[in-house]
């Protein structure tokens, strides 16, 4: 959803990603509704007003942090291939054209990935719907943690 947010913000910015994902009461459809020729990528095109108002959201609370290509139109999608030569581009970009058919995925809360100058490395998955406790523990709606017959 955003290029690059700032680490030394790091304890902000999970807030507000977990304060996000708790106000996921459901998860989110998105359509898979195309096949995009990014120049030196290829990747699929999504649809989903509820995806959109959750990034304006974020965007919001986000704005001081935000490079200027966060602040222009976004256009959700999937990155299949990136930062290869156009010929290759194109190659899979006509391939997946031609085999593709719209889908449905369905997003289940708010990843959170840092960039480590090639490889990429997962800091954290913020549930739809849960709120984080200390020390790893979670709970729904942030009603405290619960009691479970099973």
């Amino acid at each position: 959803m955003f290029h690059k947010l700032p680490s030394e913000h790091l304890p902000q910015i999970e807030d507000i990603l977990e304060a996000e994902a708790a106000r996921m009461t459901q998860v989110i459809e998105v359509g898979v509704i195309g096949v995009r020729n990014m120049g030196n990528g290829v990747a699929f095109v999504l649809d989903s007003e509820h995806l959109m108002a959750t990034r304006a959201r974020l965007k919001t609370e986000f704005t001081p942090w935000l490079a200027p290509q966060d602040h222009q139109p976004w256009r959700p999608h999937i990155t299949v291939q990136n930062k290869v030569h156009w010929q290759r581009a194109e190659a899979l970009y006509d391939k997946l054209s031609l085999e593709f058919a719209r889908s449905t995925i369905s997003v289940e809360g708010l990843d959170l990935w840092s960039y480590l100058g090639g490889p990429w490395r997962h800091e954290r998955l913020f549930s739809a719907g849960r709120r984080q406790a200390s020390h790893g523990e979670s709970w729904d709606d942030g009603a405290g943690p619960g009691i479970s017959g099973e």
